[in-house]
């Protein structure tokens, strides 16, 4: 493939950059790493009488997407097409809407008896004309099957720009010719088959999708951290529940142990809790939060052996306190 010094210096000022550190610009050495790769500019021309078909009218973008891409190019280096014009005769005019819709400007070339295609001349007119008012467009990339653009192409590479020409493989005599004067060629099938490519994700639908799971993830780490203080200030409520009952247990022991074996009175005992913090008999908090002097005496009574809770007919209940063996 040609690189001239010229293209190389012409492509440093180019003002389309591709994002990606760390590269050199295609076939320019010495112009040093870490620079940034910028998007080719290009102007695509398209004989669509000489390799036009249905398929092509009815896939527009992903061809377009293709060629963008630089899926033709060994070295994948993007393009940004600035010119796009495609040369019919009036039997395509049915396709002129869906191609203008893509960005092309269409042509519609006469045909006179005995006279070189329309579409040919036209194309080569254009391709020149366009290197001329259109300096900063470095590659001119041709779709014709047609052996008769050289000295077009020779013309332009005069000029240094860069060309890419699309080339029936299966015909080695113009396949030959191409390579030797065009930067790069494009197999005939490899555009065909470029009609399924499909086109990357737009950029902005993908920071839209980083940006819904960007919320996701915010939503997702404030309902974690919710979740984490709520269990910690459950684990810390209950520890506090814990250590209250453990006051409740001394206090009840104190109440009870003067007279072992034999019912304490409630009032008795009540009034030693009393002497515990945020100790009631009424509220939300009743009985240190276990809701009654029942309820309170049975958890009591869970947590030591010296304490005995016994149920009555009348749905009372009766606290003694039980010495150990060596008291």
């Amino acid at each position: 493939m040609r690189h001239s010094p010229r293209y190389c210096l012409a492509a440093a000022s180019d003002e389309v950059v591709e994002a990606g550190a760390g590269v050199q610009w295609d076939g320019c050495h010495g112009m040093g790493a870490g620079m940034l790769r910028r998007r080719l500019r290009s102007a695509l021309f398209i004989d669509f009488e000489n390799v036009g078909h249905r398929g092509l009218a009815d896939t527009i973008p992903n061809w377009i997407s293709w060629i963008e891409q630089g899926e033709f190019d060994e070295d994948r280096r993007k393009r940004r097409l600035l010119v796009k014009r495609v040369y019919w005769n009036s039997a395509a005019e049915q396709y002129k809407d869906r191609f203008k819709k893509g960005g092309f400007v269409p042509v519609l070339c006469e045909k006179f008896a005995g006279l070189k295609n329309g579409a040919d001349i036209s194309m080569a007119l254009d391709i020149m004309d366009t290197a001329r008012t259109q300096p900063r467009i470095r590659e001119f990339i041709l779709v014709t099957k047609d052996s008769d653009f050289i000295p077009v192409i020779r013309r332009l590479t005069e000029q240094a720009k860069q060309t890419a020409v699309l080339v029936d493989e299966n015909n080695p005599r113009v396949h030959t010719t191409y390579r030797q004067h065009a930067d790069i060629v494009i197999p005939i099938r490899k555009f065909r088959e470029a009609t399924t490519f499909q086109p990357p994700q737009p950029r902005r639908l993908l920071r839209r999708a980083v940006a819904r799971l960007g919320a996701e993830v915010n939503d997702a780490w404030r309902a974690w951290s919710k979740s984490r203080r709520e269990r910690a200030r459950a684990r810390k409520e209950a520890k506090a529940a814990s250590e209250r009952f453990d006051l409740a247990v001394l206090h009840a022991i104190r109440a009870t142990q003067g007279n072992p074996g034999q019912p304490t009175a409630r009032r008795r005992i009540e009034r030693e809790l009393a002497k515990i913090p945020g100790f009631t008999t009424s509220g939300p908090d009743a009985y240190l939060g276990s809701g009654s002097y029942r309820a309170l005496m049975e958890e009591v009574a869970k947590r030591t052996d010296r304490i005995k809770v016994v149920g009555d007919a009348s749905g009372g209940i009766s606290v003694s306190y039980t010495p150990r063996d060596e008291e």
